[in-house]
């Protein structure tokens, strides 16, 4: 990837998983720089590893388009993650909980 406008840099292109046909409403960074969490239009939420540029979790989070994430504390590597929704709904997620790999089985904390 490079950047449309301005210098010519190259850019490392991160995998997003098994479809590429989504799109990211919000995301936040973990404490660590380590990690993103992504709400997205197809009613999932992911967790990215940045440094191995790999997804490390997919979850069908809700019944509608996922606009808001956010890791619950400032730890370098928080467990817990919270999402809303326009299902009018927000969860609380425990990753520790979740299936290995991407599309398990899954079921919020709270």
């Amino acid at each position: 990837l490079t950047n449309i406008i301005g210098e010519y840099e190259l850019h490392d292109s991160m995998n997003l998983g098994h479809s590429n046909n989504f799109g990211v409403f919000c995301l936040r960074f973990g404490a660590g720089g380590q990690e993103i969490v992504a709400g997205c239009n197809d009613y999932c939420m992911r967790v990215f590893d940045i440094e191995r540029k790999t997804l490390v979790s997919e979850v069908m989070a809700h019944d509608n388009d996922v606009n808001a994430v956010a890791f619950a504390d400032n730890s370098f590597r928080s467990d817990v993650v919270f999402t809303g929704s326009d299902d009018s709904l927000i969860k609380v997620w425990d990753r520790r909980m979740l299936s290995t790999g991407v599309g398990g089985d899954a079921r919020p904390q709270g």
